[in-house]
């Protein structure tokens, strides 16, 4: 499976679920609570990028350590262990930046983890995200 075929799997695969869960809590795409056409476009630009990232930046970086440190480790599990321990380190990062700028509310590294308004679906839809993607880029290394 090449990178093109992860990352388009991957991109409907959270695109289609964030935007679902979303309707049916009543959550807003991104920032506003209408559900337009700009607000749908908003999110597959902003999870396309994630997406791009996590394949084409993320797995190959990865790779590369694994062929310096982890030689004999299963992949799947690498992949998906790294991949998750990345995401909620730029999760915990994020989060402490958007408080710090956001007025009334407190520093707080674990921002995002208290359920501000969509952010736990973004970190649900994700989580999965990362193990499917690391899933088929596995596959392709055999």
């Amino acid at each position: 499976m090449k990178k093109l075929k992860i990352f388009g799997l991957s991109f409907a695969f959270v695109y289609i679920l964030t935007a679902i869960l979303c309707l049916i809590f009543g959550q807003p795409l991104i920032y506003s609570p209408i559900y337009g056409i700009r607000e749908f476009l908003n999110l597959a630009l902003l999870l396309g990028i994630l997406v791009f990232l996590l394949v084409y930046i993320n797995f190959p970086v990865l790779k590369w350590i694994k062929t310096i440190s982890f030689k004999n480790s299963n992949g799947f599990i690498y992949y998906s262990v790294a991949t998750l321990l990345i995401l909620q380190i730029v999760t915990l990062l994020t989060g402490y930046m958007e408080s710090l700028t956001t007025r009334g509310v407190e520093a707080d590294f674990l921002y995002y983890y208290k359920c501000v308004t969509n952010s736990c679906i973004y970190i649900l839809t994700g989580n999965i995200t990362a193990i499917l993607a690391s899933r088929l880029y596995v596959k392709t290394l055999k």
